[in-house]
């Protein structure tokens, strides 16, 4: 796997020119225009206060097919032939990658200090590229992406690993994507529910319950999702827990410490009922799931305290 530059070229931009970078194909799910952002370009092309931008395009191998990178903004505005507007160069680079999924790596290096490129963009970008998110619902991606780095680094993930690093981390945990949007997307799994579960916590004590013991975590988490008849009491007490436990911090809350009860609470429940059930259906795999069950829980300690540095 690898990407490269092919060459860059600099050029005045015109409407026909802006059409044709706006009609390519973008990678992932095509952002947004935003009505502010295109508001304060059009004000600075008018002022002549604009000079110049900077465009990617990318030509992958494994379809043969070249994507915008970015530029939809300023390319939407190009395009609009009543715009008038002097001499604007257009720096454009142009990249080759081998895979669909290195395309969101070369996406990720864009517009990083632009408040234009959001977080959920490069989660997308991503996502689109990962087959057990292929097609999935857009609320579902950033749970995902945050229940892996808060399980892997702690609540406090967001000042250990960048944004693009935890992108990345999507299709490094593909398996666990699939297990989660089996779940959620089960027609016995209300709509409220699916909105009260979409909590960093919960996704990350999910992500560790299913790294430990994947057929437990199934059969725990899909019980205490659909809150159906077959819940144990363990179950049910969680289901309610997390329904009428609030989205947002309260007045005095600390996000952080807010997030780690939270996960301390799901996974002491996932434990007192992992030890009484899992002999049913994993006694030849006990022990080996107490010893990965350790080594998992060390090593994010680990992670943790090293990213802290």
């Amino acid at each position: 796997m690898s990407y490269k530059i092919t060459k860059t070229q600099t050029f005045s931009v015109t409407p026909e020119k802006a059409a044709a970078h706006l009609a390519l194909t973008p990678v992932g799910v095509d952002c947004k225009v935003r009505p502010k952002k295109m508001a304060d370009l059009r004000s600075h092309i008018i002022a002549g206060t604009f000079h110049s931008c900077e465009w990617g395009i990318i030509y992958c191998l494994e379809d043969g097919l070249s994507y915008r990178v970015n530029g939809k903004n300023t390319s939407t505005l190009f395009s609009d032939p009543s715009l008038v507007y002097g001499d604007i160069r257009i720096s454009c680079t142009f990249w080759e990658c081998d895979t669909l999924l290195e395309m969101s790596r070369i996406y990720a290096t864009y517009d990083r200090k632009l408040t234009t490129r959001l977080a959920s963009d490069n989660y997308k970008a991503v996502a689109a590229y990962v087959p057990s998110l292929k097609k999935a619902v857009v609320s579902l991606i950033g749970p995902c992406v945050t229940g892996i780095s808060c399980g892997k680094y702690g609540p406090s993930y967001d000042k250990k690993v960048s944004v693009e690093e935890r992108a990345q981390e999507l299709p490094l945990n593909d398996d666990y994507c699939a297990f989660v949007r089996e779940i959620y997307d089960s027609k016995e799994v209300t709509s409220l529910v699916k909105e009260k579960f979409r909590k960093g916590s919960i996704f990350a004590s999910m992500w560790l319950c299913f790294k430990e013991d994947r057929e437990a975590a199934k059969v725990f988490w899909g019980r205490v999702f659909r809150g159906d008849g077959n819940m144990s009491t363990k179950e049910r007490g969680l289901n309610t827990y997390i329904l009428t436990t609030p989205l947002k911090a309260v007045k005095g809350d600390s996000g952080t410490e807010r997030t780690e009860n939270q996960m301390k609470k799901c996974l002491r429940v996932y434990d007192a009922w992992w030890k009484e059930n899992s002999e049913d259906y994993t006694s030849h795999r006990r022990k080996e799931v107490l010893a990965k069950r350790k080594e998992l829980r060390e090593a994010r300690l680990a992670m943790s305290a090293k990213k802290s540095v």
